[in-house]
């Protein structure tokens, strides 16, 4: 299973592909995605630390990041997953329909 770790509900097709969005969890989620002020470095750290493990405590081994304007941040948060054993994935839509096709895996 993937962990949604957007700000937004995942797809049908996302769904499908096996992506979960944990309710339990979304407003760490949705908080820890949301830049107010001009993030730290600390910030920064310390938000992926937080969301990379809560998905592991969760069990998760992958998650889907990305789908929100916070790109400066997914460097990081790429980083923090991957040393605690998760997969960072994005999920790629094409560019006419918007629809699904798949992930790329960082």
């Amino acid at each position: 299973m993937i962990l949604n770790l957007t700000p937004y509900n995942s797809s049908p097709e996302e769904k499908e592909a096996g992506v979960v969005d944990n309710d339990e969890i979304f407003q760490i989620i949705d908080s820890h995605l949301t830049f107010n002020l001009m993030p730290t470095k600390k910030e920064l750290e310390t938000k992926a630390l937080i969301l990379a493990l809560a998905a592991r405590g969760l069990g998760y081994s992958q998650a889907m990041i990305g789908g929100s304007g916070a790109s400066f941040f997914f460097g990081t948060l790429e980083t923090a997953l991957r040393q605690h054993g998760i997969t960072p994935m994005y999920a790629i839509n094409d560019p006419i329909t918007c629809m699904f096709v798949g992930f790329v895996v960082v």
